[in-house]
Order: C-alpha cells, then structure tokens, then sequence
C-alpha cells in the first residue's frame, strides 16, 4: 500500500515537472508555455543548450562565457538574414576547451556555417611552473563529443533523475510563481541571457553600487593572478592547444569563424595595468593574430579576428556615483558585462553594417599600432580622469597587500 502511494506520488512529481519543464529541455506538446521565463534554467543550463543545439538546426552559433551570453542577442537586427537561426551557445565561466566541444558537436549538423567566438584574456593567463597534459586531436575529439551525444540511454537516465527530483519539482513551483514577473532571471529559446534581473538591481541599487561589486570581485581575482600567457619558455598551454583545434575544427568544417576580443570597460583594463596583467595582454593578442592569421591563409574571409577592447567612448561610460539610484548606463550592466545595445553595434560592425570608428580587424600588419594606441588612449585617460581612476586602482593595491601573488 506505501508502495503504491510512493509509486503514485512519484509519478505525478515526474508528469508534473515533465510539464511545467523548468529547464526547457522536454518542450512536450500541450506543455506549459514556453513564452513564459524559466527563472531556474540556470540549474541545467550546459544540458539546456546541448539540447536546443539540437532543435534550433542554427545557421550561426555564439560561443564564449557570460560575456557572450548576455551581450550578443540572437534577435539582434544587425545579423545578416543569411546567418539566421542565430543560437547562443555560451556557458557563464567556460573557458576556449569548452567552445571546442561545442563547435565539435554542433559542426555535425548541416546548416551551421557560422561562428561568433568571444576570446577571454583571462582564460589565457597561466603560471609558468604548471605542466600540460597532452591534447587530443580534433579528428579524436569530434568523435567523442559526437559519440556522448548520441547515447540515448544516458539521455533517458538523466531526464528519469531530473523528474523524479524534489529539486526539480521546487524549480517547477518557482518557475509557475514568477510566469508574470518582467524581471525574472530566463534563458530565452535561442540561449540569449536577457538579464532581466539586473534592471531591478539596478533600479533599486544604482549602477555605482553593481559595478563597485564587480570592480571588488575583479580585483580579488586580478591581484592573485600570473603574469604570463604561456607555460615556461614555450609558446603554448591547455589553452593556446584548444584554440588550435578550434581552428582546426572551423577550418576543416568550413566554418566562418569571427573571434572576438571584448569590450572591456575601462575599470577592469585599469586594473589589468595595476596588477601588471597590461604587458601579458598586449603579447596574448600579438599571438592571437599569429596564429589566426596563419589560418586565413587557407581561405578567403576578411576578418578573422575583432578587436572591440581600448578606451573607446563606450568603454569610457561614465559610471554614476554610489547611491545613485536615478542615472543610468546605456552600454554596461558593470565593468564584467556589456549590454546588448553594444552587442548589437559589434555585430553590425563586424557583418559589415557599421563605420569602422568602432572596432578594429586585427593584423600582423596593424597589431603594434593597435598596442600603441591603446597605451597612448590609457596614459591620455589617465591622466585626465586620476580621481576615478585611482578609487578603482587602489582596490587591487590594497588586494595585493593584503594577498600577494604567489
């Protein structure tokens, strides 16, 4: 008799999470509707997207971290009608390893024929002492992606435990309780990151208070970070070996591939210059450019490889002070993330729909001119905004003092 009411109860949590999919992964017919927020897709978001990739058949994919998710729109005008479906892969605190994987499995449907890749520094810095395993080939890893992909009963087992799970069913409460809130976390369709949230916070905190958290969290980070991009006295790391299957894998598969270089606000490439990160910077796009452009030689696409970092004016938004509630930022949520109204003119620039007043395609022939400027753009920043400049340099003076690096 327990046994049965067990069985029961268990069945209805499955049919119930089955039907309010708060993940968006099941997507059944006569299921709750998919035109309403999924607060907690978050929780599932690699197996969300795995799947999508799946149903979307996109001929566009959007790779990189949360830099990526949140500041390129799928729905964004500026793309091409030839490059529709646009879907966003990209995974919040992913390095490159994982935009292989992606590239990897998704390159197996037909009509991907595009890729937009967002490259950050940060995934780069290693210490000299760390050693590297050996890599698989890309032919080796294509084949793996593919094969755990395909396995239908690995599929089966994790949507049995998703559920059966008492996490889940909470998930499915709260996704029902936020249907008519306009400022719910969501992942839409597409995998775009509306960030919805953050206009609440910042409504309620003001744009001063988000980017003095993000500007403390970087500078935590920053002060304990190495100086360099590759393992001892070579040329390379995990990293510089996941971006060469990566364009070995574009290259093999045809792809139109856009690497991307962000649009750092200048808070966090001031503090690259407090922690000493600035020189490791410059050399990580000399070698981006070296390796990319060895790859152009094998075909015949304009730009592989967009730099959107410097002291641009959207990069030098004026942050308002701490407290203000009222004043708000048309082009950062905070120094970490652009908005998609600046992903939308990156877009527009790089599909060849904008001036070229913002951005730039790097080149062997144009990459030391590009580090002058910037160095020339930062001392001319410098020393026109010291106040501003100085509150966000002494917080990664301070970290260093208080945690050094090793």
């Amino acid at each position: 008799m327990h046994a049965t009411a067990l069985l029961a109860f268990l069945l209805l949590v499955a049919a119930f999470n089955l039907w309010v999919d708060p993940y968006r992964i099941w997507r059944i017919s006569g299921g709750y509707s998919q035109m309403h927020p999924r607060p907690r897709t978050s929780q599932q978001l690699p197996l969300f997207k795995e799947r999508a990739l799946d149903w979307r058949q996109p001929v566009t994919l959007i790779l990189g971290n949360s830099r990526a998710e949140i500041g390129f729109n799928t729905s964004s005008p500026a793309w091409p009608e030839n490059t529709r479906p646009v879907f966003n892969a990209a995974i919040p605190g992913s390095g490159i390893g994982r935009s292989v994987e992606t590239l990897a499995r998704s390159s197996e449907h037909v009509r991907l024929r595009n890729a937009v890749i967002g490259l950050e520094f940060l995934d780069f810095i290693v210490d000299r002492s760390t050693t590297s395993p050996p890599q698989a080939s890309p032919e080796d890893q294509t084949a793996s992606v593919t094969r755990a992909g395909q396995s239908a009963s690995s599929n089966a087992i994790v949507d049995a435990r998703l559920l059966l799970s008492l996490d889940t069913l909470f998930d499915s409460i709260i996704t029902l309780y936020k249907r008519n809130d306009q400022h719910s976390p969501d992942i839409t369709l597409d995998g775009f990151n509306p960030l919805r949230e953050y206009e609440l916070s910042a409504a309620q905190e003001g744009y001063g208070t988000l980017f003095l958290q993000r500007d403390t969290e970087n500078a935590r980070m920053y002060a304990r970070l190495p100086r360099q991009i590759f393992v001892g006295i070579s040329k390379s790391s995990d990293s510089w070996r996941a971006m060469d299957r990566l364009i070995a894998l574009a290259r093999t598969k045809h792809l139109n591939v856009k690497f991307v270089i962000y649009p750092y606000h200048v808070h966090i490439l001031e503090m690259f210059r407090e922690a000493g990160l600035m020189p490791a910077f410059e050399q990580w796009k000399r070698h981006l450019v070296e390796v990319i452009s060895h790859a152009e030689r094998f075909d015949a696409t304009p730009c592989r490889l967009w730099d959107f970092s410097g002291y641009h004016d959207f990069a030098k938004e004026q942050v308002p002070a701490v407290g203000d509630r009222t004043a708000t930022m048309q082009w950062y949520w905070e120094s970490g993330h652009f908005k998609r109204q600046l992903g939308d003119l990156m877009l527009a620039r790089m599909f060849g729909n904008a001036d070229n007043s913002f951005g730039a395609c790097l080149t062997p022939e144009n990459i030391e001119e590009r580090i002058a400027a910037l160095r020339r753009d930062q001392d001319r920043y410098a020393a026109e905004n010291p106040r501003e400049l100085d509150a966000v340099s002494k917080l990664v003076r301070d970290r260093m003092r208080v945690d050094p690096k090793p």
